[in-house]
């Protein structure tokens, strides 16, 4: 009877740890959840490395749009929690690297 009653607690304590954590945020983007622009301290970001691309969708396999290069401003409209930045330059909605802007 008490190895029931472990048991049951364990398991209720496991569950409620998975509920706390709160389930992702499925979108059209692939599922991925999403900081907005609100949440950026500074939503406007320059391109550091030499060049950058700006994909379609957030991943390297995506269409290139367009490149951009080092110093380009861009409007940062989110972070995916993979760390691309979802962004707008002069109307061209997409997504660049976040480890390339600063």
């Amino acid at each position: 009877m008490s190895r029931f009653l472990v048991i049951a607690l364990l398991a209720s304590t496991l569950s409620a740890g998975t509920a706390a954590a709160g389930p992702s945020n499925a979108d059209q983007h692939g599922g991925m959840d999403y900081r907005g622009a609100g949440l950026l301290s500074n939503p406007t970001r320059a391109v550091t490395a030499s060049s950058a691309e700006v994909h379609l969708r957030p991943n390297t396999l995506s269409q290139v749009l367009t490149t951009l290069a080092k110093g380009t401003k861009v409007a940062v409209k989110e972070m995916t929690a993979t760390g691309w930045a979802h962004v707008d330059v002069t109307g061209i909605d997409g997504y660049i690297n976040g480890t390339q802007l600063q």
